[in-house]
């Protein structure tokens, strides 16, 4: 994904206790709207903020949250 893609899904998602999307919604809007072509691009950013100790989720990776 692009940087700049990969700062627009950054900055709509929040940290815990925020009242934001999900990562899910944000992931599913930009398919929609023609930004990104599938729901794995958004994934593998999620799975690389994951490494980089960024993210933390529970069982699903598209509902957790910012570190």
């Amino acid at each position: 994904m692009e940087k700049f893609l990969e700062d627009y899904l950054w900055n709509e998602i929040g940290y815990p206790g925020e009242n934001k999307p999900s990562a899910r919604f944000v992931i599913d809007k930009m398919v929609a709207d023609g930004w990104i072509k599938n729901r794995k691009q958004g994934v593998r950013t999620l799975e690389k903020w994951q490494t980089k100790g960024k993210w933390n989720y529970g069982c699903n990776i598209e509902v957790g949250w910012k570190k």
